[in-house]
């Protein structure tokens, strides 16, 4: 989440070199992916398909298994606790918290 706060503070800067823009433009793109992976999930679990709501949870017969959702959360929640960095989000980082929430 560090990244987050350089990227945060990044934008304030009134010009960029070109290793700046790319750092800002790149975290960008992951955010747009998270933002994408965040819909994906919710549509998953809204209820239509109750065998992946169980998968997403716990994923039997795989020698690992993790709680995608709790992971997810624990993400969205990463992004947003920060108080002072809430007036400094990103278009992104805003899609994907709203996207956790609807």
């Amino acid at each position: 989440i560090s990244k987050s706060k350089a990227i945060r503070s990044l934008k304030l800067l009134p010009t960029l070199n070109q290793e700046e823009q790319r750092q800002i433009d790149e975290y960008i793109a992951f955010m747009q992916d998270a933002v994408r992976a965040m819909e994906a999930m919710r549509l998953m679990v809204e209820g239509h398909f109750f065998p992946m709501q169980q998968h997403l949870h716990s994923q039997s017969g795989s020698s690992r298994s993790c709680d995608v959702l709790e992971h997810a959360c624990r993400l969205v929640v990463q992004i947003a606790k920060d108080p002072k960095g809430g007036d400094s989000m990103i278009l992104e980082e805003i899609q994907c918290v709203s996207q956790a929430l609807t």
